[in-house]
């Protein structure tokens, strides 16, 4: 095959009308060819062609525009032969080695022009494309021609588009009912989450609350009845009903006599007599004054001592658990607070003793000892950590093993 001296592809819009063409102008490659030869090299017997429009499987070519120098068609002995300069379009496919014409005349004239019969032909791929002249007889066609045969052709093609694999994909719609069925399935996991173990989640239920407040009542129950003096009240053992009837009085010469009667209740409105006392008092003088007192002449009951402090001095502590020194005369503060056997838990308030200046308690547990020191008032004046119990055995006049 013989070059050519001049093929020019380029790309171009051109403003040929696109009614017939079926095709997707959005996806259209436009673009030429202009095929130029000299009369003389068609001389010979060997064909000459451009280079080739290449279209694959699928892809569409059309012809919009063909013009050329040389557009007849002769026949001979009856036959159409483009032999002998007849510029036109061949395809050539991909195992084959001759070129055929992309379009076929069966005309009965004996000149055949093909502009009309190329423009808005279509040719499909796979195939390649080509512009040009075949020399199979050597006809003596070139009678009358040009010094140069020229051909311009203006072309569209429609490029085949791979269709991807659609079926792992998902529409809009479905997306939307894949996320909200997920969002709903995530939200009620998050509920079932958290009902489920409240607690992680710093959340109560209403049994939790139920329970909390019983034992919060309870708990502040049992603050009140272990120190009623606390919230200014008193216990049971500490009430005493000191109503006291007119006791009955009456006087013989410089005699008096005074009558009063013990009487119970446990309602105290039904009362029962218990005893009735009777008195007859000298009055040396025409004035004289008589009273009955109740109570201060009683004696108080001793307060319980601590079980470990065995000798001198004791630890006593009242119903409120406060702690004395013997009595209640003394009672042991810290920082202006009464201590209590239960002031610091996980210790015992052991012994107590007196020293010329005041007083020494020994507390315990499990591997440790503290020497506290009070003022003569019972005031806490300093604490310390000991080791050798040994060293105040004298102090305390026991043994503190």
């Amino acid at each position: 095959m013989k070059s050519l001296l001049t093929i020019l592809l380029s790309i171009s819009v051109l403003c040929t009308s696109l009614s017939g063409l079926e095709l997707n102008p959005e996806r259209l490659e436009f673009s030429k060819v202009v095929f130029s030869i000299p009369y003389s090299e068609l001389s010979g017997t060997s064909d000459i062609f451009s280079e080739g429009i290449i279209l694959n499987d699928g892809d569409v070519m059309e012809i919009l525009n063909y013009k050329s120098s040389h557009l007849e068609l002769r026949q001979y002995n009856g036959y159409y032969y483009d032999d002998g300069g007849f510029i036109t379009v061949y395809t050539q496919d991909t195992d084959a080695t001759n070129y055929e014409r992309a379009v076929f005349h069966n005309t009965n004239p004996s000149v055949v022009s093909v502009t009309t019969e190329l423009i808005g032909s279509y040719i499909v791929g796979p195939t390649t494309v080509y512009v040009g002249t075949q020399h199979s007889g050597g006809y003596p066609w070139f009678s009358g021609l040009s010094s140069i045969i020229s051909m311009t052709m203006h072309y569209a093609i429609q490029r085949n588009v791979q269709v991807p694999d659609i079926s792992n994909y998902y529409t809009k719609d479905e997306v939307d009912n894949l996320i909200e069925s997920n969002l709903t399935n995530a939200i009620s996991l998050g509920q079932q989450d958290v009902t489920g173990n409240p607690s992680q989640y710093n959340l109560f239920t209403s049994s939790d609350l139920s329970d909390a407040q019983t034992s919060s009542r309870t708990a502040g129950q049992q603050d009140v009845i272990s120190s009623p003096s606390d919230y200014e009240l008193m216990g049971a053992e500490g009430v005493f009903d000191m109503r006291v009837s007119q006791p009955g009085i009456s006087t013989n010469g410089d005699k008096a006599s005074m009558n009063f009667t013990i009487q119970s209740s446990n309602d105290l409105e039904n009362w029962n007599n218990e005893e009735t006392l009777r008195r007859e008092y000298s009055m040396p003088s025409d004035k004289n004054f008589m009273r009955v007192s109740v109570g201060p002449g009683m004696e108080p009951e001793s307060l319980p001592a601590i079980a470990t402090d065995t000798y001198g001095d004791k630890l006593v502590y009242d119903e409120s658990n406060n702690l004395y020194v013997n009595d209640e005369g003394t009672p042991l503060f810290r920082n202006g607070v009464n201590l209590r056997t239960n002031t610091y838990p996980g210790w015992n308030f052991y012994a107590i003793e007196s020293t010329s200046s005041g007083y020494l308690c020994l507390l315990k547990r499990t591997n440790q000892n503290v020497i506290m020191t009070f003022g003569q008032d019972g005031n806490c004046l300093s604490v310390s950590t000991i080791t050798d119990l040994s060293a105040y055995e004298s102090d305390f006049g026991q043994s503190l093993d």
